[in-house]
């Protein structure tokens, strides 16, 4: 479950072990009156504005003071698998009913959702172990010490995004590094290991790809024969750049990577294509446009968005689990960009993010999306949740029912196995159910 704040005046703290949000009115400072004796007096407003901020830092103090006597949740983190969410024949968005909980007091999960008035009403209280994120996406949000400390304490990292998506900050608990994994790492950047590794994350997008496509062509059949034919043409061309990913022959990564990486960028021009002709009654698509490329459409600037705060999460995942999220096997190194982080956004660009924008488009809600070149801020809302819920939602891989954000987490841990040799590496596609589908 992740805890989305996405609404100014909201404070997190710690109440009895849990996570508390509570939305704080501050009423602005009133204008100076003229006092008995002519002297200059500040407005009621301004005296209770004070009183406010003095009951948050008083309840603070309260709540550190029982944090170190031990009031703490008890349970621990886990994985546990639960009720098809999201998986189902006839909607292209994949659709489900994830868990999280929006910091303006939408319910999307399992809490202990408190009832208030005032000055310092409880949003909600959520336990520590049910929760895996906390996402910031105001300015106007603040959160106690104790609540910090809590959450590292229990590995839960707390990501603050500015409005185009980009990690402006990140609180994570202290890693447990591995100097063998690291070394492992860079090492199998220069021999079959890596090269499995860049040609299982073009392989998994690319089907996760015709999955999608497939899908849409299934849900098209009756209603748009000729549009469904074209789609299934489609998709059976991406399962041919699928196959041709895993036939590259090359013996590092920086060998195999043009041939990659011309395979990915052929599939995804097919892959767009499909999209926009299955898209094109709901809204105007000009076609795929990255930001450096002007987007200025409301499903591109989506889509880059939500990219971007994908690849802020598979960085983090990788850094917790001892990876050097800039030291990748598909994308080549770049101080601007962590190369493993973008491989493993490969993975689940369809699963989570396109699916999320096409559930929007399907129902309206991207229109009137932008400012300028960027969403606003009630699209961000809206355009986040959709992704929160899409990560929550569960699916099977591997055997395996979680959701999808467990998954991800999975896959990084996958990752250190396979380049220290345990294990080899299975990229996530919705496409394999309860088999391993390895890349030789």
């Amino acid at each position: 479950m992740r805890l989305v704040i996405n609404e100014p005046g909201v404070f997190l703290g710690v109440k009895q072990g849990m996570i508390e949000v509570r939305r704080v009115s501050r009423r602005p400072r009133g204008p100076p009156s003229e006092g008995e004796n002519g002297e200059k007096e500040e407005g009621k407003g301004g005296q209770e504005g004070r009183e406010s901020l003095q009951a948050e830092r008083e309840g603070a103090a309260e709540r550190e003071g029982a944090a170190e006597k031990g009031e703490e949740g008890a349970g621990n983190r886990d994985g546990s698998e639960g009720e098809n969410c999201g998986q189902g024949e006839g909607d292209d968005s994949g659709r489900g009913e994830g868990k999280a909980v929006n910091g303006a007091g939408e319910e999307k999960g399992t809490v202990a959702k408190g009832e208030g008035s005032g000055k310092a009403a409880v949003i909600a209280q959520v336990a520590l172990p049910k929760l895996d994120l906390v996402a910031v996406l105001t300015r106007s949000a603040s959160i106690s010490v104790d609540a910090i400390k809590l959450l590292s304490e229990y590995h839960v990292p707390i990501l603050f995004y500015s409005g185009y998506g980009y990690p402006e900050a990140a609180l994570i608990g202290p890693e447990e590094g591995s100097v063998a994994l690291r070394k492992a790492q860079y090492e199998a950047r220069g021999n079959q290991l890596g090269l499995a590794l860049a040609k299982s994350f073009v392989y998994g997008k690319v089907l996760n790809q015709r999955a999608l496509l497939y899908s849409m062509a299934r849900n098209r059949e009756r209603g748009d024969p000729a549009l469904a034919k074209r789609l299934f043409e489609v998709s059976e061309v991406l399962r041919d750049f699928a196959e041709a990913a895993v036939a590259v022959r090359a013996g590092t990564c920086d060998e195999g990577r043009g041939p990659l990486m011309e395979i990915e960028a052929n599939a995804a021009s097919a892959y767009w294509e499909g999209v926009g002709l299955a898209i094109s009654k709901a809204i105007e698509f000009p076609g795929r446009r990255k930001r450096y490329d002007g987007a200025s459409d409301p499903v591109n600037v989506s889509l880059n968005y939500l990219y971007t705060v994908l690849a802020s999460e598979c960085a983090m995942q990788l850094q917790l689990n001892g990876l050097d999220p800039y030291a990748g096997f598909l994308h080549e190194d770049s101080p601007r960009r962590p190369g493993l982080a973008v491989d493993l956004v490969e993975e689940f660009r369809e699963p989570v993010v396109d699916r999320a924008v096409i559930r929007l488009i399907y129902e309206g809600k991207l229109e009137n999306a932008l400012e300028g070149d960027r969403l606003t801020r009630e699209a961000r809302k809206t355009v986040y949740r959709a992704y929160a819920e899409r990560m929550e939602s569960q699916v099977t891989f591997l055997s395996r029912r979680a959701p999808i954000a467990d998954h991800l987490t999975l896959q990084a841990r996958r990752i250190g196995e396979h380049v220290m040799g345990r294990e080899v590496y299975t990229p996530f596609t919705e496409g394999i159910r309860g088999r391993r589908g390895e890349v030789a």
